[in-house]
């Protein structure tokens, strides 16, 4: 397939099929009650969004596997597929129990460390044996590659706070890697990093102000490790800082925020963590939160091209 072609459908393939099932899985999961549990701590601006459909990140999952399938060899697909599906159903796992058990949380913090570290076990094993033919990694290499997988599905779930900031963010991040793929010579990840790119674009109409669905931890998780992976098999550990800064400086300020709480004897550093809340509770409103982070992800997404080139 000629690389223009490839790349065109990886992209456009997955945009299409959210934009055309977007409206009826929103009705879908309105049918089968499956809403948002907001939580009682949150911002109080947040009430209004109870009930809001969730796990639509489903929908990204299955729309950009197609996307992936349709343009890259199945052998180099196969790690960030086994991510981003192992690690979609785990999030799938826990908002299920969310919206049957009525509650703000689902699976315990332990139970779900305790999968997503076997889930990113087995992936650098894979990775390992489909990207790199079999050579043996230095385990400090695997461990590192190991806690960015489990960091950057975490990252990215903890962004997932506002309508559309981690979708839009997700489609900068992935966009930027398709760069890095093009230019680093790593086609087949850069037509996945579209293929990515493209179902959360597509998502990003439903999802952005005023959302009328979440992707919920079913799309958080799973995209955030396919994220994390691509930086795994583009060979570059470092650029996924650079490119998921956001992501990162977001899972910092939970870092920081529940460190001084214990150090100081309850003093907040911040308003309420993740940051995007502290910049919404100081008076932003949520959309202009969101495109400030938006800006930052940009910023971050051409600085990693420019390191990468």
């Amino acid at each position: 397939m000629n690389a223009a072609w490839g790349a065109a459908i990886a992209f456009a393939v997955p945009l299409l099929l959210v934009l055309l099932l977007g409206r009826p899985v929103i009705s879908l999961l309105k049918n089968v009650s499956a809403g948002q549990i907001v939580r009682k701590d949150g911002p109080v601006t947040h009430l209004s969004k109870q009930g809001t459909p969730t796990m639509g990140g489903l929908l990204i999952v299955i729309a950009a596997t197609i996307g992936i399938l349709l343009s890259s060899p199945v052998r180099q697909s196969w790690p960030v597929l086994f991510v981003l599906w192992g690690y979609s159903l785990l999030g799938f796992w826990d908002d299920a129990i969310i919206v049957l058990k009525h509650r703000a949380l689902g699976l315990k913090a332990r139970h779900k460390l305790f999968y997503q570290f076997l889930l990113a076990i087995l992936a650098v094993l894979i990775a390992r044996e489909h990207a790199f033919d079999g050579t043996l990694w230095p385990i400090f290499l695997s461990v590192l590659w190991i806690l960015a997988l489990v960091s950057t599905a975490n990252a990215v779930n903890l962004t997932d706070g506002l309508d559309g900031l981690a979708a839009g963010t997700l489609v900068i991040s992935f966009g930027a890697y398709a760069v890095i793929g093009y230019i680093i010579g790593a086609h087949a990840q850069s037509a996945q990093a579209l293929a990515l790119a493209g179902g959360c674009l597509g998502f990003l109409a439903f999802n952005r102000h005023p959302a009328a669905i979440f992707m919920g931890d079913t799309g958080s998780l799973g995209l955030g490790a396919a994220l994390g992976m691509l930086g795994l098999m583009t060979g570059s550990p470092w650029l996924l800082i650079v490119v998921g800064m956001v992501f990162v400086i977001e899972a910092l300020s939970v870092i920081f925020q529940v460190s001084f709480f214990r150090l100081t004897g309850g003093r907040r550093l911040f308003r309420m963590s993740p940051l995007h809340h502290h910049f919404e509770l100081s008076g932003l409103p949520e959309a202009c939160v969101v495109y400030l982070f938006w800006v930052a992800a940009l910023m971050c997404g051409v600085l990693g091209i420019v390191m990468a080139g």
